[in-house]
């Protein structure tokens, strides 16, 4: 699901490259997630200096940021992209697991669990805008997080989706080799007693 405007006009506060609501099982969490591909660029262009900034204000542990455009600040921007969702969360009184991880290009990911649809997407559309608040430098990171709790005010929490739990027992194989193996293996220990 692409984050657009629907009247064209242009949007007041960054929006998400992509927030796409996952409701099973995926490759982050065992059930209904939120994946949020973010705009990564100005972390990756910035200078080691300020990012180190916004770790110790996100109280991250460790002092490995990497040089400008470096695979290891590619790691280090969706390790913030992933400390902004816990945090924000806890804004909002949830504990929240999330998942940072390197995105195509100058993006990064971040995923977390969710229980009510309202509740994920407004929380993803809010990290989104804090995190590109606190990577372009318009805003500390304690200010852009102390914006949480007013933007979630008042959001409807939306429907409860809850994991789809088949009849049959399914078992998924999926990837680029290994796949017949895999599966004549699985059907093995599955006819053993």
């Amino acid at each position: 699901m692409l984050c657009m405007p629907a009247d064209g006009a242009a949007p007041a506060a960054p929006l998400p490259v992509e927030l796409r609501v996952l409701t099973g099982p995926n490759l982050y969490f065992p059930g209904p997630a939120v994946k949020l591909t973010l705009d990564a660029r100005p972390a990756l262009d910035a200078d080691a200096g300020d990012v180190l900034a916004w770790r110790r204000a996100l109280r991250m542990l460790g002092t490995s940021v990497g040089l400008p455009g470096s695979a290891s600040r590619h790691a280090a921007a969706a390790q913030i992209a992933a400390t902004v969702v816990r945090r924000s969360a806890a804004r909002i009184h949830r504990r929240v697991p999330a998942v940072g991880e390197v995105g195509d290009g100058g993006t990064v990911i971040a995923a977390f669990p969710f229980r009510r649809r309202g509740t994920a997407e407004a929380l993803g559309a809010v990290v989104a805008r804090t995190f590109a608040d606190i990577t372009d430098g318009t805003v500390s990171p304690q200010r852009a997080l102390q914006r949480v709790g007013s933007a979630m005010a008042g959001h409807d929490p939306g429907e409860e989706v809850a994991p789809l739990r088949p009849r049959i027992p399914v078992i998924a194989v999926t990837g680029t080799n290994g796949k017949t193996t895999t599966t004549r293996l699985i059907a093995h220990l599955m006819a053993a007693d």
